[in-house]
C-alpha cells in the first residue's frame, strides 16, 4: 500500500522537490554575500580592528539586517518558482506572497521584524509555507474569478494584472485562513507533545530530539536554530552536560563540527568526490566560511532538498552526539570557564576551552574523521546520480534497447547549479515515465501527387497517458542529456517490428524515419540502426544542422547512403537552409517546412516556393510539401510540380494498425 502510494505521487513530490531546489538555488548569491559577512564580522570580532573605516558595529549590523531580510528573500524566491510552476503571474505571485507573509507574522505577534526571532515562540515556517500556499491559492482562484479585461492594445499588460485583483484578495483570505489553521495545529502539537521537554527529558535525549530538529529544518531550507529555538525555546542549551561544559558549548565544539550537518566533514567529502565544476566551486568558496563554522551557503547550494544527503546530514550530527557524549563520560576532561564564541574555528576551540586539547582535539580529528568517510558515501551516490551515464542505461532498460553502445560521446555536462537541478530531476521523472508500452510509433501518410496514391508514410512518436495520446514532449529534456539517440534506437526497432508484420500481408511500405544529429554523430548508435533496417524501405530524415554537427555526422550520412538508405532533408527553408547542403551530400528527397506554404498567402511567398520546388526538381530530388490542410492549398501544390503532399488534409498520423486499412480506403476512393 506504501509503495502504490508512493508510486502514485512520486511525480508530485519530484515536482514540489524540483520547484524548491529551483526557488533556493536561486538565492544562494544573496547567502554568499551574507556568509562573507559574517566571516568578516567574526575576524573583525576577533581582532577588535577596523576594516577600510568601517567599524565592527556597522558590519555587525549590516550582517543583523541582511540575516532578518533573508527570509523575505526566500519568500520572494519561492514565490516566484511556484509562480512559474502553477503558470500564473510571477509579479503577483511574489506580491501576495509577501502581503500574505507579512501578515502571518503580525498575527504571529512579531511586529514588523521581518523574521521570527530567536526569543519568541511563534511558528516559525511562514517563509517556506506560506509562499507555497499563496501561490496555489492563486492558482486556484485565478480562472475562475478573473475579471477578463480584453488584452487587445499597447496597455495589455496592465489589464492582465487587473484581471488577477478579485483573484488576489480571495487568495490572499483564503491563505491566512489555512496558515491560521495550520498555526493552530503545530502549536496545539508542541504543546501536548513537547511542553517542557528539557525538563522530562535527560539532557543528551533532549538534545537528540533537539539537533534532529535542527537538522531537519535546515533541510527544508529554513534556519534549523532559528526554527526550534522558537519552537522549543533555548533554555535547554545552557545546561551543563558534564561539568565545566554546557549542552550549547558541547554542541558547538562536538556535533556541529564547521557548522550545522558537521559541515568540514560534508565540505571534505565534497572536494573528494564532487565531479561538476559549480559544485567544486561552492565547495572551494566555502572554506573559509566552513572553518569558522559558517555552512549556510553550503547547505542551501547543496544540501537544501537533496535527498541524497538527506539521511547524513540528520543523523551524523546525531552519531557525533552519542561518540562525543561517551567519550566524555569515559574519560576525564578538565574544562576552563572561558567563553568559546560560535565562530570559533574548529580544533582552536578545544584548546581554548579544555585543560587537556590534546584529548579533545584528538575527538574531534575522530569525528571528522568518521563523519567523511559516511558523507563519502552518500556523496558519490549524489555524484552518481548526476551523472547522465545512469541515466542513459535506465533509459536503455526501460526502452528494451540493448544497451551494447559506449555512452561518452555527446553527453551534455550542466554547468550552472540551478540547471543541474532542473535538468536531472527532470530526467529522472521523465525516464520512469517513459518504457516501452506508453511510447508509440504512429504514421502519417504521404501522398503521391502524380499516381495519387499512398506507400510512403512518416514515422512519429507519440506517447500514451492513460486513454490520453500526446505528441513526445520529452524530445527537448532528451535532447540536452543527450539521450536523443537511445529514443532513435528504439525507433528503429520498432519500425523494424512492423515492417515484419507488413512483409507477411505483403504491404511494403516506404518509411521515412527522423534521425536526430546527435545520432548522426554517434557513430556506434548508427551502425546499429544499419543492421536493423539494411534491406527495408526506409528513408532518412535529418534536418540540415545535422551536417554542422562534424565530420562524424557526414561521415554517418556516407554510411546510410552506401548502405541503401535514401537521404531526406527535413524542414527544408526555415531555420538553417543552405545550398551548399543539397550540393555536396547524397540527397534523394527534399521536405518543404509548413511555414513556407504559409508565407504563399502573398504573392512573394508562392515565387519563394516555386523556386524550392523548381530548385530540387532540377537536382534530381524528391520534393515532398508538408503541413496541406486544405484544398486550396493541395490544389497549387499539386500544380507548381511537387511530388508529395503530407498534412493533414489527407490524414493525421495514425497507429501501425490503421496504416494497412487506411490504403485500402484510399485506393478505394480513387
Amino acid at each position: 500500500m506504501i509503495l502504490d502510494f508512493w508510486r502514485k505521487h512520486r511525480r508530485r513530490a519530484i515536482w514540489l522537490v524540483t520547484t524548491m531546489q529551483e526557488a533556493f538555488s536561486a538565492i544562494i548569491p544573496y547567502f554568499l554575500l551574507l556568509s562573507l559577512l559574517t566571516l568578516i564580522d567574526a575576524l573583525l570580532h576577533t581582532a577588535g580592528a577596523w576594516w577600510f573605516h568601517i567599524s565592527v558595529e556597522s558590519i555587525e549590523e549590516l550582517t543583523y539586517a541582511l540575516s532578518l531580510f533573508s527570509s523575505l528573500v526566500i519568500v520572494i524566491a519561492v514565490s516566484y518558482a511556484f509562480g512559474r510552476r502553477f503558470e500564473v503571474s510571477t509579479i503577483m505571485a511574489i506580491m501576495l506572497g509577501i502581503a500574505s507573509y507579512v501578515t502571518s507574522l503580525i498575527l504571529e505577534g512579531a511586529g514588523t521584524v521581518l523574521l521570527v526571532s530567536e526569543g519568541s515562540y511563534g511558528f516559525a515556517f511562514q517563509p517556506l509555507v506560506v509562499p507555497i500556499l499563496s501561490t496555489w491559492m492563486l492558482h486556484l482562484t485565478y480562472p475562475r474569478f478573473s475579471l477578463k479585461i480584453p488584452l487587445y492594445d499597447a496597455n495589455a499588460h496592465i489589464y492582465r494584472l487587473f484581471n488577477y485583483l478579485l483573484a488576489f484578495m480571495l487568495a490572499y483570505g483564503c491563505t491566512l485562513f489555512f496558515y491560521l489553521l495550520i498555526d493552530y495545529v503545530v502549536d496545539y502539537g508542541v504543546d501536548v507533545l513537547f511542553e517542557d521537554m528539557e525538563l522530562t527529558l535527560s539532557p543528551i535525549v533532549a538534545l537528540l530530539l533537539r539537533d534532529f530538529g535542527v537538522e531537519f529544518f535546515w533541510f527544508l531550507g529554513l534556519h534549523g536554530d532559528y526554527t526550534m529555538n522558537a519552537l522549543f525555546g533555548k533554555e535547554l542549551l545552557s545546561h551543563s552536560i558534564v561539568e565545566g561544559l554546557s549542552i550549547g558549548e558541547f554542541n558547538r565544539m562536538f556535533v556541529s563540527l564547521g557548522g550545522s550537518g558537521a559541515g568540514v566533514a560534508l565540505l571534505i567529502a565534497l572536494l573528494r568526490y564532487a565531479k561538476d565544476e559549480m559544485i567544486r566551486f561552492i565547495s572551494k568558496i566555502s572554506i573559509p566560511l566552513v572553518l569558522f563554522n559558517i555552512n549556510t551557503l553550503l547547505i542551501y547550494a547543496v544540501v537544501v532538498f537533496n535527498r541524497f544527503l538527506f539521511v547524513p546530514f540528520l543523523l551524523v550530527p546525531l552519531l557525533n552526539i552519542m561518540i562525543a557524549y561517551l567519550f566524555l563520560l569515559l574519560v576525564p576532561v578538565g574544562f576552563t570557564t572561558a567563553d568559546v564564541v560560535w565562530t570559533t574555528p574548529i580544533f582552536l576551540d578545544s584548546m581554548i576551552k579544555s585543560n587537556e586539547p590534546l584529548l579533545l582535539v584528538g575527538l574531534q580529528v575522530f569525528l571528522v574523521v568518521v563523519d567523511t568517510l559516511i558523507y563519502g558515501y552518500f556523496v558519490r551516490r549524489f555524484v552518481q546520480s548526476q551523472s547522465n551515464m545512469t541515466h542513459l542505461k535506465r533509459m536503455h532498460t526501460n526502452l528494451n534497447v540493448p544497451y551494447t553502445i559506449r555512452a561518452t560521446q555527446h553527453i551534455e555536462s550542466y554547468v550552472a547549479h540551478q540547471e543541474i537541478i532542473l535538468s536531472n530531476a527532470q530526467l529522472e521523472s521523465l525516464i520512469d515515465q517513459l518504457n516501452a508500452k506508453n511510447l508509440l510509433l504512429y504514421y502519417q501518410p504521404k501522398i503521391a501527387v502524380e499516381a495519387y496514391g499512398c506507400n510512403d508514410f512518416e514515422a512519429l512518436l507519440r506517447y500514451q497517458e492513460g486513454d490520453r495520446i500526446r505528441g513526445p514532449f520529452f524530445l527537448d529534456i532528451v535532447e540536452k542529456a543527450g539521450m536523443a539517440h537511445v529514443i532513435d534506437l528504439w525507433v528503429a526497432e520498432r519500425i523494424q517490428k512492423d515492417l515484419k508484420v507488413w512483409e507477411e500481408e505483403a504491404f511494403f511500405p516506404v518509411i521515412n524515419m527522423n534521425l536526430h544529429p546527435d545520432t548522426l554523430a554517434h557513430s556506434e548508435s548508427i551502425a546499429r540502426i544499419i543492421a536493423l533496417l539494411k534491406g527495408y524501405a526506409v528513408r532518412f530524415e535529418i534536418v540540415e544542422r545535422s551536417f554542422l554537427a562534424g565530420e562524424k555526422a557526414q561521415e554517418s550520412v556516407r554510411a546510410l547512403k552506401e548502405a541503401g538508405f535514401e537521404i531526406s532533408i527535413d524542414d527544408y527553408g526555415v531555420g538553417y537552409s543552405n545550398i551548399e547542403t543539397l550540393v555536396r551530400y547524397p540527397i534523394s528527397e527534399l521536405k518543404i517546412d509548413r511555414g513556407i506554404l504559409l508565407l504563399t498567402k502573398q504573392e512573394e511567398g508562392k515565387k519563394a516556393y516555386k523556386h524550392i520546388v523548381n530548385l530540387g526538381k532540377e537536382m534530381g530530388f524528391k520534393v515532398v510539401a508538408e503541413g496541406a490542410e486544405s484544398q486550396e492549398e493541395v490544389e497549387w501544390l499539386g500544380e507548381i510540380g511537387v511530388d508529395y503532399i503530407q498534412g493533414f488534409y489527407f490524414c493525421c498520423a495514425i497507429p501501425f494498425e490503421e496504416v494497412y486499412p487506411f490504403v485500402k480506403q484510399f485506393e478505394r476512393a480513387t
